[in-house]
């Protein structure tokens, strides 16, 4: 038998005689069975200390049985969470998706009527980009909208010299002539540049 068996064994003959009473052989005293002193390996113990024991271990089964409630309450909790977590970020992406969209629409219904020069060509703002000269702006139709460019539009005033007239009249004619290159230039946050 190991010590844990041994003690539920006494505390189960303490609550079960706690009501025995019996006669002191030398004064003839009547006492209670749980005044008298129990020997047990580690020392003397009275029965009231003994009852005391029971008390506290009762409580602290009661309170690890609520701690592991608890903990279960958790961990079911916690998968309920990530549950729902996943389904979220699946569906989630899909509603954002939809979302900007149609804040997209929004605001570019709202800029249309504000801006008159790009709204009345069909040329989505966002596209655009100021270079100021030789002409004023470069326009990457479609990509925003479609992240693929569908041409490039090039928008200026009219000329106001000669020489501004003869720049755009020979990119007018390179654009024709096909003498066009292509070279994406690079610059990383620590400022070395590569061409591809």
């Amino acid at each position: 038998m190991n010590a844990v068996d041994y003690e539920k064994i006494v505390i189960c003959l303490y609550k079960e005689q706690y009501y025995i009473f019996g006669v002191c052989p030398c004064c003839k005293k009547i006492f209670q069975l749980t005044d008298c002193v129990v020997n047990i390996p580690s020392g003397k113990i009275t029965f009231k200390q003994l009852h005391d024991i029971t008390k506290e271990r009762e409580k602290l089964e009661k309170k690890r049985d609520a701690f592991d409630t608890g903990e279960y309450k958790y961990y079911e909790n916690n998968e309920k969470y990530q549950s729902i977590l996943s389904e979220f970020k699946t569906s989630g992406n899909i509603i954002e998706k939809r979302i900007r969209k149609s804040g997209r629409k929004l605001a570019l219904k709202k800029i249309s009527k504000i801006d008159k020069v790009f709204s009345q060509k069909n040329i989505d703002p966002r596209d655009t980009r100021l270079i100021f000269s030789p002409v004023e702006f470069i326009v990457f139709n479609g990509m925003t909208e479609n992240k693929k460019i569908d041409s490039l539009l090039f928008l200026g005033k009219h000329p106001e010299s000669g020489s501004q007239e003869k720049i755009l009249n020979s990119i007018g004619k390179v654009i024709k002539n096909g003498n066009l290159e292509f070279t994406q230039i690079r610059i990383d946050e620590n400022g070395k540049v590569t061409y591809t």
